[in-house]
């Protein structure tokens, strides 16, 4: 869905960038939308998608401390080995 609102608000700056923002906290593997908006010189949208996302994976961890922050790549490998093949 925040794909869709992307695409129907490319002209409107801040509300593509929380899209896009939004869509890379959830899928970090959409990262290139935000190329996509820099190749459409789309600059403001560009700053607000990088600054949205980084916020929107931050913002639990502190709430939480960062605890287990260390970790999570350990345990996000673990996880693939067992469910990727």
């Amino acid at each position: 869905m925040p794909l869709a609102l992307a695409w129907r608000w490319r002209r409107h700056a801040v509300q593509v960038g929380l899209a896009v923002a939004a869509l890379v906290a959830v899928k970090p593997f959409l990262l290139p939308l935000t190329l996509w908006l820099a190749l459409t010189r789309r600059w403001r949208a560009t700053v607000v998608a990088l600054v949205g996302g980084v916020a929107l994976i931050v913002a639990p961890w502190a709430v939480i401390g960062f605890d287990g922050f260390r970790h999570y790549p350990r345990l996000v490998d673990r996880v693939e080995s067992a469910y990727g093949p």
